[in-house]
C-alpha cells in the first residue's frame, strides 16, 4: 500500500511538472523583451543645487517626493536645478524625459555636502551613456516624444497641400489657416500670419482653446486650453511681409456647443487676433502621408 501511494505521488508530481513547464514555456513565447534603464544615483542637498545638463529639451519632470525641488533653469530648457526641499529626506527617485524621447531615471539620497553639483548627460561628455538603449518610446499625453519627428513631421506638413482659407484681419496684420493635417495622433495646424504695416509684427503667443459658441444667463463660459507638443520658439514677420509656421496638438475633436479659437497677440495683447474655427473643419483633416 505504500509503495503503490509513493508511486502516485511520483507521478502526480510528474504530471504537474510537466503541466507548469508547458504553461510557463509557452508564457515566455509571448512576453516581450525588455530593454532595462539604467538608474543614476545622485545625491542632493539643501544649501546646494545640483545642475543637470541634458542633450535635449526637458519634456517631463515627474519627483517621487515633495521633499525633493527641481525645476528648470530659467530661459533654458535643458538644464535641471535640483536641490533638497528638506534636510535628511527618505531617498526618493526623479524621472526626466526629454525631446529626444529618453527616459532618466534617478535614485536620490540627501547629503550635507554633495560632491558633484554640475552633472553633464551630453553624449561627448558621458561615454558610459553610449550603452544606454538609444531611445526610450517615451509619451505625454500618448503623444510619441521626441524633437527630430515632430520638427520633420512639422516642416513636412508646412509644404504639404493647402485646402483650407479660414482668415481673420485685424490692425493691418492677418491670420490664415491654410490646413489640419495628422500623424501620429498629433493635428498639425499650418498658419500664414501676413503684416500689411511698416511695423514688424512679432507675436509674443498663439493660444488654442475649446469655448462655448453661446454663453448662458448668469453662468461663466467654459475655455479649455489645448496645449501645443510643438511650436517655433519665437515668430516675427516683418513689415509687408508674411510668414508660416506649423503648430502640432495633441489629436482632439470639438463637442457640439463648442468651437476652436486660435488667439494670436504681441505683448499687452496689442494687434489681437482671434481666428474662430468649427467643429466640421476639424473633421476635415487629412492623413499627413510620407
Amino acid at each position: 500500500m505504500k509503495m503503490k501511494t509513493v508511486r502516485l505521488g511520483v507521478v502526480i508530481a510528474l504530471l504537474f511538472g510537466v503541466f507548469f513547464n508547458d504553461v510557463d514555456a509557452q508564457l515566455s513565447g509571448r512576453l516581450p523583451v525588455f530593454n532595462e534603464i539604467p538608474t543614476l544615483d545622485l545625491a542632493v542637498g539643501y544649501s546646494k543645487t545640483t545642475n543637470l545638463v541634458f542633450p535635449y529639451e526637458i519634456k517631463s519632470v515627474d519627483r517621487g517626493s515633495k521633499s525633493l525641488l527641481a525645476q528648470k533653469a530659467k530661459g533654458v530648457e535643458n538644464v535641471l536645478l535640483v536641490k533638497a526641499g528638506q534636510v535628511d529626506f527618505a531617498e526618493t527617485n526623479l524621472s526626466v524625459i526629454t525631446g529626444d524621447g529618453r527616459l532618466y531615471s534617478f535614485r536620490v539620497v540627501y547629503a550635507e555636502n554633495p560632491s558633484l553639483l554640475n552633472l553633464s548627460f551630453q553624449p561627448d561628455s558621458v561615454p558610459a551613456f553610449a550603452a544606454w538603449p538609444e531611445r526610450v518610446p517615451a509619451k505625454i499625453d500618448g503623444v510619441l516624444v521626441n524633437d527630430d519627428i515632430l520638427h520633420a513631421d512639422a516642416d513636412h506638413a508646412k509644404h504639404a497641400a493647402t485646402f483650407l482659407n479660414k482668415r481673420t484681419k485685424e490692425n493691418k496684420v492677418a491670420a490664415a489657416l491654410h490646413s489640419i493635417y495628422v500623424k501620429d495622433k498629433v493635428m498639425w495646424f499650418s498658419l500664414e500670419l501676413q503684416n500689411y504695416s511698416l511695423l514688424d509684427y512679432e507675436p509674443a503667443f498663439i493660444r488654442f482653446f475649446l469655448k462655448d459658441k453661446k454663453k448662458a444667463k448668469r453662468t461663466a463660459q467654459q475655455e479649455t486650453e489645448l496645449y501645443p507638443v510643438y511650436q517655433e520658439k519665437s515668430l516675427s514677420v516683418a513689415g509687408n511681409k508674411s510668414l508660416t509656421t506649423t503648430i502640432g496638438l495633441p489629436q482632439f475633436t470639438i463637442p457640439a456647443d463648442q468651437q476652436l479659437v486660435i488667439q494670436i497677440g504681441e505683448h499687452n495683447n496689442s494687434r489681437l487676433l482671434e481666428l474662430t474655427i468649427k467643429g466640421g473643419v476639424i473633421l476635415k483633416t487629412r492623413l499627413l502621408r510620407p
